[in-house]
């Protein structure tokens, strides 16, 4: 992933929105499905294009991780790439039990 940059210089806000994000349950080894949501301000024209968001996004497919890990692992990767003003992750775990995780 690579930042693109973005000519405008105010304070927006962009949302980006993966409504099929799927990874591994750690535990009992079959597929977890969430609503993944990360609002972010740029800092110096730093954005991520929606390909490349979707793309890192299907990266985590395979990945046997736990609800809260992959909340903290997405934000981290996304402040190391773009060192936005501010950064919020939500994802919301669908299940007979849903899971919200807030970071």
């Amino acid at each position: 992933m690579k930042p693109v940059q973005c000519s405008h210089k105010e304070n927006i806000t962009i949302e980006l929105i993966d409504e099929d994000f799927t990874c591994i349950c750690p535990r009992l080894g079959v597929a977890d499905y969430a609503t993944v949501k990360v609002t972010y301000m740029p800092r110096n024209g730093k954005i991520i294009a929606t390909e490349d968001f979707e793309e890192y996004m299907m990266s985590f497919r395979n990945k046997k991780m736990l609800h809260e890990d992959i909340v903290v692992q997405i934000r981290d990767d996304l402040i190391k790439l773009l060192e936005p003003k501010l950064i919020n992750v939500v994802a919301q775990f669908k299940g007979n039990i849903l899971c919200n995780v807030e970071i």
